[in-house]
């Protein structure tokens, strides 16, 4: 059986990358739970600067895999410039934006404010499992 880096560096390996070959490269170390970063940055960034009028619908996809991949590399500028496109699509007070602008705040060291993004999403979803399992360990840690 083909491995996980056989087959990430055979998708890697085409010379001119279609809309959907970037696509599946970015789909492929998501959904296989890889940390290659700075490809995912790079094809996130491919994609919407060469193929963004044919995302239609993975397009605010697209910009979330870009800011993950941006704070975990450390290019917090775009993140920031990522975070800002998802807001203005989902609204300041969506779930999804609110957790990832917290994943920034850490990530550029601000754990404070993190921690008030997190617990906002917390409040929010009172009957949410994950609540039952992030609170206590939250309130351990402060």
């Amino acid at each position: 059986m083909e491995s996980k880096t056989k087959i990430l560096e055979r998708l890697v390996s085409k010379r001119d990358k279609s809309a959907s070959d970037l696509k599946s490269i970015i789909h492929f170390v998501k959904n296989n739970n890889l940390r290659y970063p700075e490809l995912v940055l790079d094809c996130s960034l491919q994609l919407l600067s060469k193929h963004s009028s044919g995302l239609d619908s993975e397009y605010h996809l697209i910009i979330e895999e870009l800011v993950n991949a941006a704070i975990e590399s450390d290019f917090l500028e775009v993140a920031m410039k990522g975070i800002k496109s998802l807001s203005r699509k989902f609204g300041d007070k969506n779930t999804k934006v609110i957790k990832i602008a917290g994943t920034y705040r850490e990530s550029n060291g601000d754990e404070n404010n993190a921690n008030e993004y997190y617990d906002y999403i917390l409040s929010e979803n009172k009957n949410d499992l994950v609540r039952n399992f992030i609170q206590p360990f939250l309130t351990c840690i402060h």
